[in-house]
């Protein structure tokens, strides 16, 4: 198996976790250390301002106010006496300068004793600062910050001389190099420095193994997850030795997960069975219903074709009749004016015999007369039995069309019939369509949910899982 690893930037998980414990330890041991010194910085100084109180007020106590009064010659044996004094006593205590001055001024002083050879500046004009002129009015003071003259730079202290009298003659002034007190800051930080050196060493072995165990167990947590996204629940997480309860916790849980997982994946692969099943039942009743529905549809058109054909025949037959109708219509006409005829030839004959008989007209003979009156009575009857017979022809034609009439009616409401037969087949066969095309889809639909159901039971088939305990 291939080595599992959360890459940021190519970075390995125990790797990660050494930069981000180091980092953090060099940023509280950087902060440690400047706090320290810092704090150790304050502390020299006021340990440097109370060590300068100190000595002035020792130094006042080995100088004699009254003498240092009296002293007006630097070459006088009281003057050595004293200055041999101050430098047993910078020598004794280890400042760098022990000395005295006089006031010369309101805010002018002079050098006066020194632990070094004094002579060169016996009563030299020296600076005036604010912390002499609290010491010449009996303060022991001491310098806030260093000051530089022309001798150096130095911390200094202040205390005042006093002769029998009580009064103040002079003020003693010890001196710090700050050159002393930078040496002694090199050496707090050395000493910071050793101790971040040793604390990094030390943290950085114990933060290896700190990321050691954990990202082994994350590793080892990250593999299984990974088994577990290939399809492999077979397996268990792989226990580590790890010291935070959270990560156990997290084990089990994992396991858990996969029983829990293994669990699910056999009831999906029942439901998948199931799914295919119920798929395949449905398909074969759809499809059922679908050659039903095409037989119908089919049985359906062929009714509607027939509808459509008998109501074109009855539409047929109704243009014939009305065609007949129109024909004995025509015959009834004529008719008609054939016995208006023969009425008018009658009533013509019976005025010509009608006029005969009257005027005896010559050379016509009574038997003639009577010979074309006997004549005309025959044509009286045959024209009274033709009369007849076109009447009773009338009145046969006038029974025939009141039976036409009500033969023509109910072909007409036949023929609206099968109209609305026809266009009820006719939606009947849209909705079949419909009804066809829709279980089509649902055929589709069902095959696909049976794929679907087939390729979850194979995907299913190649997981490893782990028999439920």
């Amino acid at each position: 198996m291939k080595k599992i690893e959360i890459n940021w930037g190519g970075i390995g998980i125990v790797q990660l976790l050494q930069i981000i414990f180091s980092t953090t330890m060099i940023g509280v041991l950087l902060i440690f250390n400047v706090v320290y010194y810092n704090y150790t910085s304050n502390l020299l100084k006021d340990n440097i301002k109370t060590s300068l109180r100190d000595f002035a007020i020792s130094a006042q106590y080995i100088i004699d106010g009254e003498k240092h009064k009296n002293i007006k010659d630097p070459n006088s044996n009281a003057y050595r006496e004293m200055c041999a004094q101050l430098a047993k006593y910078k020598k004794d205590v280890g400042v760098y300068d022990v000395y005295t001055i006089v006031k010369s001024g309101e805010q002018s002083t002079k050098l006066f004793l020194a632990a070094y050879d004094a002579q060169e500046t016996f009563m030299q004009d020296y600076i005036y600062s604010k912390e002499m002129g609290e010491a010449f009015n009996g303060k022991i003071t001491t310098t806030p910050k260093p000051y530089t003259d022309k001798f150096g730079t130095f911390y200094s202290g202040y205390a005042p001389l006093y002769d029998n009298g009580g009064n103040i003659v002079a003020i003693v002034a010890v001196d710090i190099n700050i050159d002393s007190i930078q040496e002694l800051k090199a050496n707090m930080m050395e000493n910071a420095l050793t101790v971040f050196l040793i604390c990094f060493i030390f943290g950085n072995i114990l933060i290896y193994i700190l990321a050691r165990s954990l990202g082994n167990s994350f590793k080892n947590m990250i593999g299984y997850l990974s088994k577990m996204g290939e399809g492999d629940l077979s397996t268990e997480p792989q226990s580590s030795m790890v010291m935070f309860a959270e990560m156990k916790i997290l084990e089990h849980t994992l396991h858990d997960m996969a029983k829990k997982i293994s669990n699910l994946i056999e009831i999906i692969a029942v439901s998948a069975k199931n799914v295919n099943d119920k798929a395949e039942h449905i398909l074969d009743m759809i499809v059922t219903s679908d050659t039903a529905s095409q037989i119908m549809a089919s049985t359906v058109e062929e009714m509607s074709s027939v509808n459509r054909n008998a109501a074109s025949t009855f539409e047929d037959s109704l243009s014939q009749l009305l065609l007949y109708k129109e024909d004995t219509e025509n015959s009834a006409l004529a008719y008609k004016d054939i016995l208006d005829s023969v009425h008018e030839t009658k009533t013509n004959l019976e005025a010509i015999l009608q006029f005969l008989r009257r005027e005896r007209v010559e050379p016509l003979n009574p038997d003639t007369i009577v010979a074309f009156e006997k004549i005309c009575q025959d044509l009286y009857l045959q024209y009274d039995l033709f009369s007849a017979g076109i009447n009773n022809q009338m009145n046969i034609m006038d029974h025939i069309g009141s039976r036409r009439d009500e033969l023509l009616k109910i072909n007409q409401m036949i023929a609206e019939d099968f109209k609305l037969v026809s266009s009820g087949n006719e939606l009947v066969v849209d909705v079949m369509e419909k009804q066809v095309a829709a279980m089509r889809d649902a055929v589709l639909d069902v095959e696909m949910l049976k794929n679907m159901a087939l390729d979850l039971q194979e995907k299913i088939g190649n997981l490893k899982t782990k028999e439920v305990e």
